[in-house]
């Protein structure tokens, strides 16, 4: 069975679970209380008139901060923040906000999307975490594939391999209920999907009231 989720409306139900979140999340080395909702405080960061206002971005970085790019990968400290931002992000280069989850004083983020004010582009999700200092000590992004296979794809795939005999597989795992996001989904891929179970098995973990 495909499972298919919109980006944005998992994050938003996932920011309603904050220790589901956090469980996602890398570790945060300082990470407290401040003044001010982090979704708000990294909302009006990066949605500058001609892009994210890189500058202030990095001036609000602890030393210790940590960027997160699920497309680019993952770098360390105020520089090499700087350096991957103005590679995103030529001067004019519009990020516009979507939909702001406010959190609290330590964790929040938004939906976005690229593109201008006619036409939406590539689309995503920041997600960010502050310490007692108001200062950035962690931020995720992640976006959704610019590009999606459409319907005459499918159909080349399924006649392409309707021949292929598919291995047959005992299943050898061991069952578990894992509680959390990060327990979860290691769970899944590295112990039932390698060892035969099928793909129905993660509707095991999902609420009979989700919303998709």
């Amino acid at each position: 069975m495909l499972i298919k989720i919109r980006l944005e409306i998992g994050f938003l139900l996932v920011l309603n679970q904050v220790d589901a979140l956090w469980s996602i999340g890398a570790p945060t080395p300082g990470a407290k209380s401040g003044l001010r909702s982090t979704g708000n405080v990294v909302a009006d960061l990066w949605d500058g008139k001609d892009g994210p206002r890189i500058k202030q971005i990095c001036e609000k970085c602890a030393d210790e901060v940590i960027y997160e790019d699920l497309s680019l990968g993952t770098v360390h400290g105020a520089d090499a923040v700087e350096e991957l931002l103005r590679k995103k992000f030529p001067r004019g280069s519009r990020l516009f906000i979507e939909r702001i989850a406010s959190g609290d004083e330590i964790s929040g983020g938004f939906t976005w999307h690229r593109g201008d004010e006619n036409t939406i582009g590539l689309r995503g999700t920041l997600f960010a975490q502050m310490n007692e200092n108001d200062e950035l000590v962690y931020v995720r992004e992640a976006s959704e594939p610019l590009f999606k296979p459409g319907e005459l794809t499918e159909k080349l795939l399924k006649a392409a391999t309707k021949n292929i005999q598919k291995e047959i597989k005992i299943p050898t795992f061991q069952p578990a209920k894992p509680t959390t996001a990060s327990g979860i989904v290691e769970y899944l891929w590295k112990e039932a999907y390698p060892k035969g179970a099928t793909t129905e098995i993660a509707l095991d973990f999902f609420d009979e009231n989700i919303i998709l």
